[in-house]
């Protein structure tokens, strides 16, 4: 049996400002009269609540819709102009962070190289970007902040705000949420990357107004972000979503995790490097050894050199790449036959060979997965991965979509 939720007057009052929030975020412009209708909130309720949002400056009353007798009535929208996010990635070698509205216009963005791997260093370089972000940029109120987001690898708790392990920058149990806090007084969020890039493709990319999907990426590992009925699974540990150690290939190459023939053996970028260089020195032709890079630095090749060589033609980039997608193709027909998705994102470099790619998946899935799953599943590349802070960004557009800032906007006091 499900637990019992316990709540109170303040998150009854949260829960239905949420709600209206929300209607408007999404429906608006819209009249009062029509969100008593959708919402089926006390038309009382709806004019106190829309008052209070006006007045925080998250809602501003924008037109009057056409009269159909008697008054004409006034129209609402979210105001996406008032407000900012901080939107932090940090991924493997680099930083990124954007200073943006909460319509996703960039005031200000800068992106490093982040040469050391440990974690004192990776803070301090984080909060001197931020830092600065916030001095060049002093006309924002920090009082409009509405939070910062944080997306990374690794394994997070996102309810705890605590880095479980992120092996790449040694990161372990750290509690990454408080430090922020304490560190800009301003409401922090942190969440795996490929978890809030599924959600971010959720809100603004391939999957809107679809309730679920799951998000594959493909890049030095293989991970997935789960949508079920429009909300990120998780799992009892909160890390759900590790397709990249499905058991694919039978004595195939030991993974990091210390089993053999995982998905990501075989389809992770390093991989798909490792078979073509393979093939390469069994004395196969390609236009890869052309390449200044691999002439000039010890036959340095590039999943982007791979999937613009296969689009050229390249015979031996081509069945590399259809030969991933066959792997690919395994591990989502089992994806499929567990959660029953309308949509499954594939997000990565690979993706850009994805006439290649694709139809090799979707052999598998008519092959493997349950017809009657897979014939309603469509395969689609990511919309947004290659806006690297998105992920972060929608982590702090939920919080608000969900009332958990209301309290920071001083709306529960009204």
């Amino acid at each position: 049996m499900a637990p019992f939720i316990k709540g109170n007057i303040d998150l009854v009052r949260q829960l239905n400002t949420a709600t209206i929030y929300r209607t408007i975020n999404y429906d608006g412009p819209i009249s009062r009269t029509r969100l008593v209708e959708v919402t089926s909130l006390a038309a009382a309720s709806v004019t106190k609540i829309t008052r209070q949002l006006i007045n925080a400056g998250l809602v501003q009353e924008v037109s009057q819709e056409e009269s159909t007798g008697g008054r004409r009535p006034t129209l609402l929208a979210t105001n996406k102009e008032r407000f900012y996010i901080i939107s932090t990635k940090l991924g493997r070698g680099f930083l990124e962070v954007t200073l943006n509205r909460l319509n996703k216009e960039v005031i200000d963005h800068r992106k490093l190289t982040l040469k050391y791997q440990n974690p004192e260093a990776v803070l301090q370089e984080t909060c001197e970007v931020i830092h600065d972000i916030l001095r060049s940029n002093s006309q924002v109120n920090q009082q409009r902040i509405l939070g910062i987001g944080l997306a990374m690898p690794g394994l997070i708790d996102p309810t705890k705000g605590i880095v479980i392990e992120n092996p790449h920058y040694q990161f372990k149990h750290f509690p990454i949420v408080e430090f922020f806090e304490r560190e800009f007084n301003i409401t922090t969020f942190v969440d795996n990357d490929i978890r809030s890039l599924a959600l971010a493709e959720n809100y603004f990319g391939a999957s809107q107004g679809i309730k679920d999907s799951v998000l594959i990426s493909v890049r030095h590992g293989i991970g997935a972000g789960i949508m079920i009925n429009g909300q990120l699974f998780y799992g009892c540990n909160q890390n759900a979503g590790e397709v990249g150690h499905i058991f694919i290939e039978e004595f195939g190459p030991k993974c990091n995790c210390g089993n053999y023939g995982c998905l990501e053996t075989v389809a992770s970028n390093p991989s798909i490097i490792r078979q073509a260089k393979e093939l390469l020195a069994h004395g196969h032709p390609s236009q890869l050894t052309s390449l200044p890079s691999y002439q000039l630095n010890d036959q340095e090749v590039t999943i982007k050199d791979i999937c613009q060589a296969a689009l050229n033609g390249d015979e031996l980039c081509q069945a590399v790449i259809k030969r991933v997608g066959n792997y690919l193709g395994l591990a989502i027909a089992t994806v499929i036959n567990l959660f029953n998705p309308q949509m499954i994102i594939i997000a990565g470099d690979i993706v850009k060979a994805q006439h290649f790619l694709f139809p090799s998946i979707k052999k598998q899935m008519e092959d493997k997965a349950l017809q009657s799953f897979a014939c309603k599943t469509r395969i689609l590349a990511s919309q947004v991965d290659t806006n690297e802070t998105i992920g972060a960004f929608s982590l702090v557009q939920r919080a608000l979509l969900e009332g958990k800032l209301f309290t920071r906007l001083g709306l529960n006091s009204m």
